[in-house]
């Protein structure tokens, strides 16, 4: 969709707040979902648990 403010919908400061609240929402959620914790964290470095992963790159994806 692109930014919402080359479309004249927002201006660039209200665009960066918004990005910066759904940042927050998101990682919220994600702490919630317990994808904060660190021994989650580490195993996708070695490589037993890519749940953290698969989460990540499907909300990338949607996007």
């Amino acid at each position: 969709m692109g930014p919402l403010y080359k479309f004249g919908w927002f201006d660039f400061a209200y665009s960066l707040q918004l990005a910066g609240l759904i940042g927050v929402l998101f990682g919220f959620l994600l702490e919630r979902a317990g994808f904060g914790n660190a021994k989650k964290l580490v195993s996708i470095f070695y490589l037993r648990d890519f749940a953290v992963l698969k989460v990540m790159l499907r909300r990338s994806w949607y996007a």
